[in-house]
């Protein structure tokens, strides 16, 4: 039986071809993630001066279920253009949530209460109050997320303690209606700047 004779191709006559579409395709989508996700962890997040503050500490900004409220100044200069065209009413409080204006302080706390625990105040089902517990039996706690109010400085400190106080229990009104609509939230932290080291 004669042996065949194969000839071998040497490792330079192969062509070695890499199909980079796929990876491109993963790149752009990237690109698309990451702008998305910046754009959704500045909203909250309104333009403002913040006051400055010689003894404060510095905020790490790890805590992801932190709620944030911002407090503009309708009288300056950058939210001229925002007033005329309507993102902004004099006639409403100066407050932001999630880059819109907040109809009244009821809106505000409608919303706190829903943003510092859905699971524990839920809207759809009403509960009466019996004493220390709901009829459900689930105990009454304050929220466990902290509330960051960034106000401008040429601000007046009023809408901050209008805030606080509607994070609490409201003068005046029975302690049934407060627990079912107060947010509870305890854990106040409010942005300041560090003044410039000469």
């Amino acid at each position: 039986m004669a042996k065949k004779d194969r000839k071998r191709k040497s490792a330079d006559e192969y062509e070695l071809d890499i199909n980079l579409t796929p990876m491109i395709d993963v790149v752009f989508n990237l690109i698309i993630f990451f702008m998305v996700i910046t754009d959704m962890t500045q909203k909250d997040l309104e333009y403002l001066v913040l006051p400055k503050a010689d003894k404060a500490d510095v905020d790490e900004g790890e805590d992801k279920d932190r709620i944030i409220i911002n407090i503009v100044n309708l009288d300056s200069p950058g939210n001229a253009k925002r007033l005329e065209l309507g993102e902004l009413d004099r006639n409403k409080p100066p407050i932001m949530i999630g880059g819109r204006q907040v109809e009244d302080l009821s809106q505000m706390r409608r919303w706190l209460r829903v943003r510092a625990n859905p699971q524990r105040f839920p809207d759809v089902q009403p509960h009466l109050y019996l004493g220390q517990k709901w009829a459900n039996g689930a105990k009454i706690y304050p929220s466990i997320k902290p509330l960051l109010v960034r106000c401008d400085h040429g601000q007046i400190f009023g809408w901050v303690q209008a805030i606080m106080q509607y994070c609490t229990f409201v003068p005046g009104r029975d302690q049934a209606t407060e627990l079912l609509e107060s947010p509870l939230i305890y854990k106040l932290e409010i942005a300041v700047k560090e003044p410039v080291a000469q």
